[in-house]
Parts: structure tokens; sequence; C-alpha cells
């Protein structure tokens, strides 16, 4: 029984500790960008990939004949 007492009362210090570094902060009611000291100018980059690679499967079940000369995967393991 002790030992549960003690124990207790280390995670009850323990808790009472943590919950001492809590600060309270204020939240802004408007977006960061909307503000009227806002210097800040957006940085997004979208892109959109309409190559050819986009229409072929993640990862393919199936392993063919390269086109490319040398590349390794149309020579036979020895």
């Amino acid at each position: 029984m002790k030992t549960f007492a003690r124990i207790s009362v280390v995670l009850t210090g323990l808790s009472v500790a943590l919950n001492a570094f809590a600060a309270l902060t204020t939240i802004s009611s408007a977006p960061l960008q909307m503000g009227a000291s806002s210097s800040v100018k957006p940085n997004v980059m979208l892109l959109f990939d309409d190559s050819g690679s986009m229409a072929w499967d993640f990862m393919p079940d199936w392993i063919g004949p390269s086109p490319l000369p040398g590349c390794g995967v149309d020579k036979p393991r020895h």
C-alpha cells in the first residue's frame, strides 16, 4: 500500500508541475494573411503533371522487355 501511495503522490505532483508550464495565448480571429501588418506573401506552388507517366500503374505487376537498350530488365539473370 505504501508503494501505491508514493506513486500516487509522485504522479499528482508531476501533473501539477507540468500544468504550471502551460501559458495562455491569444489566438487571432482573422487569418494571418488578412492582418493589416502582414507583409508575408503567399509561398505556394501548384503543379499539374499531365505527362504520360501519370497513366502508368504505380507499381506494375510485371516487368517486360525494356524499350531502352542496356536498361538491364531484358537481360536474363545468371
